[in-house]
């Protein structure tokens, strides 16, 4: 089969519109620097956004998203420094490795809830979401913690059952098939996490509506939402996985336990179970684990896309990974593919982690005292450590190879301390089972946009597909 990896999607939808708002939000944001700062914190620059969107796959992640100069602010700045986001609400960016982690442990108000909230009341559209917060807080996260241990995985079966689901989502359509990058590796690690994870009765055809929203979820609840068209689509398209996921959980839900969903993984069981426990209803319950899904395919999503787009612009490494998976029988033991797979996570494709502060603090930073103000956003940035020269060598080449090198540390995106991703051993298996059954089953011939342009090294790929 060939798969011909076209153009990204493209929204020209209220562009000028975009263009206006975003550029007045930069403006009000500048004059608030100008005119405000918080006590004890010394000036810094902006706060980064998150670099990556599925929707749009650059060739060169810094230059794709604008942020080809942000390491080197970093590297410069002091260890905690502030901004103002587009609200006028104070944001401390943290760039110093473990001192988040220090700062959680020293204070009771460092806090997850504030980000968790407003995240589930974008993704779910339910407004009061602050019983499901503390449920999943307190209860659900805790309860799968020993299913995604390298030990759970291997007596659930959680990762051959992606491998499956992966493997046979990739053979569906045998034949010539044109496609974006991004719909690419969306479909078919959503189809992967979701039947995985929730069994064959699960829709995964709910993609599409998936798609449409969790791209565009900063601006679905916006302060313009209402006055904007288009995001009636995005608020429709989570109506209808919201409703999915209903249908798909409703017998199970009504029938006290008596009735058994074919395929579900004991991880989304002991999910189920301690929701019933803690009296959450149904459509919490499917705010729930549309939330699991998320955190599970949306960083999976970026992260892929980025790194296959890496890797079929630069024809040797292409040809490197080809031979590599195509010469073992499994991507358990391959040094070149977790070398490919830190390598993504260097350049750190997906979300930061955040904290907010849930009352005023004082703390103590490199000898000097930081005076925090409540509801103060703290975003871990370690950019410039994973950009340090003295570090890596020609730190902005995307190089798969580098870590085979033993001698490196390994890349942070996950967070630290105790509130580290959980899933971070689950997605890195995930990733590299991509690369593996990609690459094993796929030809890629590669293509560059006409409005790209290789110099900036923005692009996407037209890949071929060809089983074996």
């Amino acid at each position: 089969m060939e798969l011909t990896l076209g153009k990204t999607d493209q929204r020209v939808q209220f562009a000028l519109w975009a263009v206006v708002v975003l550029g007045g939000c930069k403006l009000f944001r500048k004059s608030c620097r100008k005119g405000k700062s918080l006590a004890g914190l010394p000036e810094g620059p902006e706060p980064l956004e998150p670099r990556s969107q599925p929707g749009g796959i650059s060739g060169v992640w810094q230059h794709a998203w604008g942020f080809q100069d942000d390491f080197e602010h970093e590297k410069k700045a002091t260890s905690i420094h502030h901004s103002i986001d587009s609200a006028g609400h104070p944001v401390a960016i943290i760039t110093k490795p473990m001192l988040l982690a220090k700062m959680e442990a020293e204070s009771g108000a460092v806090t997850t809830t504030i980000a968790r909230e407003s995240r589930l009341r974008s993704l779910t559209g339910i407004q009061n979401v602050g019983r499901l917060t503390e449920v999943m807080e307190q209860t659900l996260i805790p309860l799968i913690i020993r299913e995604l241990s390298p030990n759970g995985l291997t007596s659930s079966g959680l990762m051959t059952h992606f491998d499956q689901h992966l493997r046979a989502s990739l053979l569906e359509n045998p034949g010539i098939d044109t496609t974006s990058l991004s719909d690419f590796t969306g479909r078919h690690t959503f189809r992967a996490v979701a039947g995985a994870l929730f069994g064959p009765t699960f829709p995964v055809s709910a993609f599409e509506d998936y798609a449409l929203f969790v791209k565009d979820m900063g601006r679905i609840d916006g302060p313009f939402s209402n006055w904007v068209p288009s995001t009636r689509r995005l608020r429709a398209g989570r109506q209808r996985i919201m409703a999915a996921f209903s249908q798909y959980l409703e017998e199970w839900w009504y029938a006290d336990g008596l009735h058994t969903i074919p395929g579900i993984s004991p991880l989304v069981r002991r999910l189920l179970h301690g929701a019933k426990d803690e009296e959450l209803d149904l459509e919490e319950a499917c705010g729930g684990l549309l939330a699991f899904l998320y955190d599970a395919h949306f960083n999976l999503w970026s992260t892929t896309a980025g790194l296959i787009s890496q890797i079929l612009m630069d024809p040797s490494a292409h040809q490197r990974v080809v031979d590599d998976v195509r010469a073992e029988s499994t991507y358990c033991f391959s040094r070149l593919l977790d070398s490919a797979t830190y390598e993504a996570l260097r350049w750190q494709p997906g979300e930061r982690p955040q904290r907010h502060l849930s009352q005023d603090a004082v703390f103590n930073i490199d000898g000097m005292q930081h005076a925090l103000k409540n509801g103060t956003k703290l975003v871990l940035d370690l950019w410039g450590l994973h950009f340090d020269a003295d570090v890596y060598g020609d730190p902005l080449r995307f190089d798969v190879t580098r870590f085979l090198d033993d001698s490196l540390p390994l890349p942070r995106s996950f967070g630290e301390g105790k509130r580290m991703c959980k899933g971070a051993y689950l997605a890195r298996l995930q990733v590299k089972s991509f690369l593996y059954h990609a690459f094993r089953t796929c030809d890629f011939n590669f293509t560059l946009p006409e409005n790209m342009h290789t110099e900036k090294g923005s692009s996407t790929s037209n890949t071929s597909r060809h089983y074996v």
